[in-house]
């Protein structure tokens, strides 16, 4: 109960925005003794509770944590509903959730930053969401606000630094780019993350396990990093990158152990490089590239939602089927839904784009 008092008189009086000399001055006492309450060497006299809980609005029983274990086990059921729906790419699910979650627990910043997320990603543009500039504009200001509200309260860093990063974006998706710039670089270098400077705390096979997640994620790095440089317009460059980002993928990963790459793979393929080899006339490299996109697309099929790695350099990585998404549609309808795009209304040979179509669709 000492350690729910400390962290829930510290959370209260940050709330309020109040020093610890002016807690103490409040209730009567030095701000050392603030201070050992705040890190848990000493409780409050047990007379000084009830005006500690009066003054703060909250009851004795929220103020010693009593039924805290019943609390927690309540947020983390709606944690778990709101993963469940951001899984399925329903957006609307998640803000729902998220309000009724920081409605019942107004001061868990853990759900305030799973609301703040919700409306980001509801004003995705690349999402299939119709109304994406509409959420955009309706619900600016509350992530602005929700943002402020987390950096002005939360004690939790990676809290912190998610919902930082975000308002940063957010504020460059609205225009607002030198707020947003001014917002991110206020962001920790990556190289003194935890996720770097783990390295030297690790050794064994936690430290092989550590080397092979990062020779992985490099991996997907390089292939956004390599799209992300070429102009769109530039369809030799385009087919360039990709066909070195397959390089890089053959020389880490055995052919048929890609795992969630599989997919990523695949739809790039549909959504960049066949398009690029439609646009210089190359229509039979471009079939041969959609043929290639739906081998990986039947791999991704068939494997497990957990999978794990065999090739040497990431042996025994785990790479996970579902992934976080703003999108409702299941993998293979987005794939379907681009192939039946304008992008591909100039191929001369409509059956054989039909039949790949109706490929995919069995996967769906």
């Amino acid at each position: 109960m000492t350690i729910h008092l400390s962290e829930n008189f510290k959370r209260l009086r940050r709330d309020y925005d109040l020093t610890q000399e002016q807690a103490a001055e409040i209730f009567g006492v030095s701000p050392q003794a603030v201070s050992r309450w705040e890190c848990g060497a000493s409780c409050p006299d047990i007379t000084l509770l009830p005006i500690i809980a009066d003054y703060f609005n909250v009851s004795m029983e929220e103020l010693l944590g009593v039924g805290e274990a019943r609390k927690n086990q309540q947020i983390a059921e709606i944690l778990e509903s709101f993963q469940d729906a951001i899984n399925h790419g329903r957006v609307y699910d998640c803000i729902r959730i998220a309000r009724a979650g920081v409605h019942d627990f107004p001061n868990n910043y853990a759900l305030w930053n799973k609301l703040m997320y919700a409306l980001f990603i509801s004003a995705d543009s690349s999402a299939n969401i119709p109304e994406w500039k509409d959420n955009q504009e309706k619900y600016s200001e509350e992530i602005i606000d929700i943002g402020n509200k987390i950096l002005t309260h939360c004690t939790d860093d990676d809290i912190r630094l998610e919902a930082k990063a975000r308002l940063g974006c957010h504020y460059c998706e609205i225009g607002e780019i030198e707020k947003g710039r001014a917002v991110i670089e206020t962001l920790p270098s990556k190289y003194f993350s935890r996720e770097e400077q783990i390295r030297w705390a690790i050794s064994g096979e936690e430290e092989k396990r550590y080397y092979g997640k990062k020779i992985g994620g490099l991996c997907c790095e390089m292939l956004m990093a390599l799209i992300s440089y070429v102009d769109p317009d530039d369809h030799k460059a385009v087919i360039a990158a990709f066909d070195s980002a397959e390089k890089i993928f053959r020389v880490i990963y055995n052919e048929d152990d890609y795992g969630d790459n599989f997919y990523d793979l695949a739809v790039w393929f549909v959504c960049m490089k066949a398009p690029a080899y439609l646009n210089l006339g190359r229509e039979e490299e471009m079939f041969t590239c959609l043929e290639k996109a739906l081998d990986y697309s039947k791999c991704y099929s068939k494997m497990p939602d957990i999978y794990e790695h065999t090739s040497p350099f990431i042996d025994g990585l785990i790479s996970f089927k579902t992934y976080e998404r703003a999108d409702s549609r299941s993998e293979m309808e987005i794939i379907v839904d681009d192939l039946s795009s304008e992008i591909y209304e100039g191929v001369s040979d409509k059956e054989r784009l039909a039949r790949l179509i109706e490929a995919f669709e069995e996967l769906v």
